[in-house]
């Protein structure tokens, strides 16, 4: 063992320093956990769904208002195959492992007459390397409505233009 002659002013700073240390990581602390309820606020009352999966497949995060009209309870998928969870949406599987090859993906997918804009993206530790993917869904479904009925009216008036060009020589005849 190694002893070192330390004066006593020098063992002062070092304890001052040291309490200045202990501060400043209790004072991050409380910043993040500060960050963190904001955070956590922000994802669970937001009308998209936000969502995590590791390169296990499994859930680590699962949040948004919209997730009860799915059918879907956060703390009970949590840790749970992604895969086997939307086992029927095979939109959803593909946009998954396709993010987590590192591929950024985007897709419209169709619930419980619902329509969803959903994007995947790759997450990636400091070292560069996929550790997860986050993803977020939108629900469109009033726009995909509207965007329906309006292409159901462009349809309908062409089919009447057309119709009326097919009988326009008689129009002109009865007069």
């Amino acid at each position: 063992m190694v002893h070192q002659n330390i004066s006593k002013n020098e063992l002062k700073n070092l304890i001052r320093e040291n309490s200045e240390l202990k501060k400043e990581i209790e004072n991050l602390k409380n910043e993040l956990a500060e960050n963190e309820l904001k955070f956590k606020t922000l994802v669970n009352n937001a009308d998209e769904i936000i969502f995590m999966v590791d390169t296990k497949e499994k859930f680590t995060l699962l949040e948004g208002e919209k997730l009860p009209s799915l059918g879907l309870n956060s703390a009970k998928i949590i840790g749970k195959s992604a895969l086997d969870i939307f086992n029927d949406q095979p939109n959803i599987i593909t946009g998954i492992k396709t993010s987590l090859s590192g591929e950024r993906y985007k897709n419209t997918i169709f619930i419980n007459d619902l329509v969803f804009d959903v994007w995947y993206s790759p997450h990636r530790n400091a070292k560069g390397k996929i550790n997860s993917m986050l993803g977020m869904a939108i629900d469109i479904t009033e726009r995909y409505k509207y965007e329906n009925e309006i292409q159901q009216y462009i349809e309908e008036l062409s089919y009447n233009k057309d119709l009326l060009e097919e009988n326009s020589h008689e129009l002109v005849m009865l007069t």
